[in-house]
């Protein structure tokens, strides 16, 4: 075993590319600049799916399907344009389509001390050749998911390494990676995380005193999740190639567009970048082609939906309501032709086949409330091409889906000559001084002070709207108003606050003591005071809570106005003197009509 397991640990480090695999099978290439899957036929093609066709088993069903109903499900995927059976469809529509599933591995990362190859048994790989079996030797499967969002923090993995014996491999991997962050100056250590260790090897353990995660910086975390997680892959997907070589691995699903850092770390282990990225506009983020620029590998998008639900406001585990079968199709075509045109996109994954439920509040529904999946998944049901048991087809939507798809491949091989979308203007402006009463009265703001904001991202072709926001200084703090128009004022609840209507201000500086500082505050036109009724602000991430800002509003015929003060106890080191200078953007979503709106500028204070 001894022998077997060392060479085992080899393969971590010298495994076999994507590149190297024989006829067929499903490959990767790259014609013109443009990437395609190639079949094991030699026809290029853009991955479409959808998630869970036929049900959500994981590839696990007890037993086959009925072949009227696997006949239909599969003859209905082709006409409506989808190719391929996405992550955790039942192996009954496999055939007839291309087969894009995550594989669960007998190991987790907190099992066990990545770091010791010895840990990465002959056991374990026996048991992931297990678990990979019924994949083996299918021509049509494009590739491998070998994780499903996966939440890694900084925070996490310093507890569980610092946790380990001195002297084990992952805490020798701590302990180094620390000496090499700060290049091998505990002074510098000691400065960045107020503490005074006297070597590197006191973060070992328990030595060095009591050590909290979350107070250490944010660079220093990040780059040690990287580490942890950069290992975890690049040795489980040694196995994987070990047992399938010349397999496609397809990512880990990441939840969300990562930062670049954590994509270069685990990006270099796989064949495609994977994301689920639930996008309301329908419209491909600015961060893909930077992490293209960055690691250079193709992508898919492989979650992504719209809901139906005729009513605004309501609370959406996505945020993903456009609340009409039409608004469904439009953001379907937009959203998979935005991908089709970029070269580096490989293919969308549309959740799910079938509606969830019937849960509480459907015309169907009967019974309790169960775990509580209704109320977590409420009202996200209507994100299927199918209803609930199949009972009803979104015909707006999947005839929608059969244009679209019928037109992708044409729009993806024309995409050699793409540009990415440019990056949103900012003026550079003086700020004066300013002393307005804050009563939600805008009047008395002087037109010199006055912003147009554009939209910054939308459902529709250019939505009609009529913004204009204002921003002063004095020695109270900064003075933000804004004059919105929207028909529909959205407000699910304070937990919920952040998928209702909101004006928000991000303030950007730099100080001697702290260096760069960023905060972010949002304005609510309702849901604040004693009476739950009066205008607030909350910020959702820097330091502050917005309880400081004072913020008041006055409802008009379509709209509404605010004004806010953010005094210099609100924000850390808040520079307000003439001279300071500060990035400020301003922007505005408007829940019901389904867009935003943006302004940004580099302003001094005058």
């Amino acid at each position: 075993m001894k022998p077997f397991v060392a060479l085992l640990g080899l393969l971590f480090f010298a495994f076999p590319s994507a590149g190297s695999a024989g006829p067929g099978r499903v490959t990767l290439v790259n014609d013109g600049g443009i990437w395609w899957f190639k079949d094991a036929g030699g026809r290029k093609f853009f991955s479409l799916g959808a998630c869970c066709t036929g049900g959500c088993v994981g590839h696990y069903e007890d037993s086959p399907m009925e072949p009227s109903r696997r006949s239909w499900i599969v003859e209905s995927m082709k006409k409506w344009g989808f190719n391929t059976a996405a992550a955790w469809s039942t192996p009954s529509v496999w055939e007839g389509l291309f087969i894009a599933d995550q594989i669960y591995p007998p190991f987790s990362p907190r099992d066990f001390d990545i770091f010791d190859a010895k840990a990465w048994s002959a056991r374990l790989l026996e048991e992931l050749r297990g678990e990979m079996g019924i994949f083996l030797g299918r021509p049509n499967l494009i590739g491998y998911f070998i994780d499903n969002e996966p939440h890694w923090t900084g925070e996490a993995c310093f507890k569980r390494y610092r946790k380990m014996k001195p002297g084990s491999p992952g805490s020798r991997a701590l302990v180094e990676f620390a000496r090499k962050h700060y290049g091998n100056d505990i002074k510098a250590l000691n400065l960045a995380w107020k503490t005074s260790l006297k070597s590197f090897g006191e973060i070992a353990g328990t030595g060095g005193g009591r050590l909290v995660a979350e107070k250490l910086p944010g660079d220093f975390l990040g780059g040690w999740r990287n580490e942890v997680a950069g290992t975890y892959y690049r040795r489980y997907c040694a196995m994987v190639r070990k047992i399938d070589p010349g397999c496609l691995i397809l990512g880990e699903r990441h939840s969300g567009p990562p930062d670049v850092g954590y994509l270069l770390a685990v990006g270099a282990s796989f064949d495609v970048i994977a994301i689920n990225d639930y996008n309301r506009y329908g419209m491909l983020g600015r961060d893909y082609p930077k992490f293209y620029k960055a690691i250079g590998k193709p992508m898919m998008i492989t979650e992504w939906s719209f809901s139906g639900w005729p009513k605004p406001g309501l609370k959406s585990l996505q945020f993903i309501d456009v609340y009409t079968q039409e608004n469904r199709a439009k953001g379907y075509r937009k959203y998979v032709l935005e991908a089709a045109r970029a070269p580096f996109m490989l293919g969308m994954h549309w959740f799910l086949w079938e509606d969830y439920g019937p849960w509480k509040g459907d015309e169907n529904y009967s019974g309790d409330e169960g775990d509580g999946d209704d109320e977590r998944y409420w009202p996200d049901q209507n994100m299927g091409l199918v209803g609930t048991g199949e009972a009803k087809v979104y015909d707006t939507l999947v005839a929608e889906c059969a244009r679209t798809n019928g037109e992708v491949e044409k729009v993806h091989a024309s995409s050699a000559g793409w540009k990415e979308r440019p990056e949103d203007a900012s003026e550079k402006r003086e700020l004066p001084r300013f002393t307005p009463v804050v009563d939600g009265n805008i009047s008395e703001w002087p037109g010199e002070l006055s912003r147009k904001p554009v939209i910054s991202e939308s459902l529709a072709e250019n939505p009609p709207f009529n913004h204009t926001y204002w921003l002063a200084w004095n020695e109270k703090g900064l003075v933000v108003a804004g004059d919105m128009s929207d028909a529909h004022l959205d407000f699910p609840g304070k937990d919920w606050a952040w998928e209702g209507d909101y004006l928000g201000i991000e303030l950007e500086f730099t100080t001697t003591a702290a260096g760069e500082q960023s905060l972010y505050f949002q304005m609510y036109p309702t849901g604040g005071g004693g009476d739950g009724k009066s205008p607030y602000a909350a910020s959702w991430w820097g330091k502050g809570d917005g309880d400081e800002v004072k913020v008041a509003r006055k409802l008009k015929p379509g709209g509404w106005t605010v004004e806010a003060l953010i005094p210099p106890s609100a924000v850390p080191g808040l520079p307000l003197y003439p001279g300071a200078r500060l990035y400020v953007t301003l922007n505005y979503r408007n829940v019901s009509e389904i867009y935003e709106t943006r302004w940004a500028g580099d302003v001094t204070l005058k």
